[in-house]
């Protein structure tokens, strides 16, 4: 004698859980990756710090091998670091592509401003990293090295995107903005000085007419530089994470209970 079981189709279902955002907009991503990178910068460049030779330790200091002073450099230099700023340019990614699909040129120039910054700072301590193939999930699991050289340039160009967008863009305060409140001159201030930062790091290397003409057009754009620190209200973004997390669930439930219905 046989005997079977079935049930009917979805039972499973419940193993969905309604309450796990599937997606987000990029003002609420956008506080929570500023407040990384913010953190970042305050605490994890120590290191560099002395092999720059900002930081010195005492004459009387006894060494270990772990010190920046004995030049130690091992297969994991900087690994932390360079997991850390990759995984915070995902969300910069991701504030990019949503903003350009839910046509918000603000969010999609501060994404390409702050993934500028990123790079940056990779480019400085490491050289060639991934930059063109980066960011792209499973679909590229072993990205190829782009040459320093032209990830300058694709900065370069990209804050030069990001200005355009900041100027199409409403001037109007933005909660989900806790380095400058929503305020593009700001943004494009910090472009223009992150595009100077960048230009300086090719100085004495041949290029100085290049450099030269890209100066001459921040100085056409006419907005300038930063003249005060970037701070982000870290206090803030932590407020503005838990709104989005509160508003991911409500919407996901939302959603949830039309396919039910």
């Amino acid at each position: 004698m046989l005997a079977g079981a079935g049930c009917k189709k979805g039972f499973l279902d419940v193993n969905t859980n309604p309450n796990t955002a599937t997606n987000t907009t990029p003002e609420l991503v956008l506080p929570n990756a500023l407040a990384v990178t913010a953190a970042r910068q305050i605490t994890s460049y120590t290191f560099i710090s002395g092999w720059m030779g900002y930081w010195a330790v005492s004459g009387s200091y006894a060494l270990n091998t772990n010190d920046f002073s004995t030049y130690k450099q091992t297969t994991d230099f900087g690994d932390g670091l360079w997991r850390n700023i990759y995984d915070n340019l995902e969300d910069y990614k991701y504030i990019e592509q949503t903003a350009i699909a839910q046509s918000k040129p603000f969010y999609q120039g501060a994404a390409l401003i702050m993934e500028a910054y990123e790079y940056q700072q990779l480019v400085d301590m490491f050289g060639n990293v991934p930059y063109t193939d980066a960011l792209q999930g499973t679909s590229v699991i072993l990205p190829t090295y782009t040459d320093a050289q032209d990830i300058y340039d694709s900065l370069e160009y990209n804050l030069g995107v990001a200005i355009d967008l900041m100027k199409t863009s409403p001037d109007i305060a933005r909660d989900g903005d806790i380095l400058f409140g929503g305020d593009n001159t700001s943004w494009i201030k910090l472009a223009n000085t992150l595009r100077l930062r960048i230009l300086l790091r090719q100085s004495q290397k041949g290029r100085d007419s290049y450099i030269q003409g890209e100066i001459a057009k921040i100085n056409a754009e006419g907005t300038g530089f930063l003249d005060a620190d970037a701070a982000a209200d870290v206090a803030a973004a932590h407020a503005d994470a838990e709104s989005a997390r509160l508003a991911a669930e409500a919407a996901q439930q939302s959603e949830q209970r039309i396919q039910n219905e």
